[in-house]
């Protein structure tokens, strides 16, 4: 019987810092500043700030400042108010809700600073591609 086999690379989002492309809280760093210029819709993603930090206050007994908002727990937050429907007529898009659709529309913006050009590449990662190649088994 001829089964093929394949490969699942599984990396963590830390394998990007080598590049000099910021992980969650640099990330977040980043986003909350660029969020006090938004306006007209986006502008909701402020709002969804409050709605998380409220949430966290009133089930968790948290008290969170802006700055400090843990950037992951508060995109499972908006992940689940999306995917669950909980706000019901008021969803936006099936791409997330308004905050949603910012965040990824900022992350895109902020990383393709940091994306090194092809001709400056670390060598960390050319020698990882390298390293990566077909067994093949007739």
């Amino acid at each position: 019987m001829n089964e093929k086999k394949y490969r699942v690379i599984i990396l963590g989002a830390g394998f990007s810092k080598p590049a000099g492309i910021p992980l969650a809280n640099d990330l977040w760093c980043e986003i909350f500043a660029k969020s006090n210029s938004l306006s007209e819709r986006a502008s909701k993603f402020n709002d969804d700030i409050d709605r998380y930090i409220s949430y966290r206050q009133n089930c968790d007994d948290v008290k969170l400042i802006k700055e400090n908002i843990n950037f992951e727990e508060f995109l499972g937050f908006l992940d689940i108010e999306h995917y669950l429907g909980l706000r019901g007529s008021n969803t936006w898009s099936s791409d997330g809700n308004e905050g949603q659709v910012v965040v990824k529309t900022l992350i895109g913006e902020i990383l393709s600073k940091y994306i090194p050009p092809s001709n400056n590449i670390p060598a960390l990662y050319l020698e990882f591609a390298r390293r990566l190649h077909y067994h093949i088994q007739l």
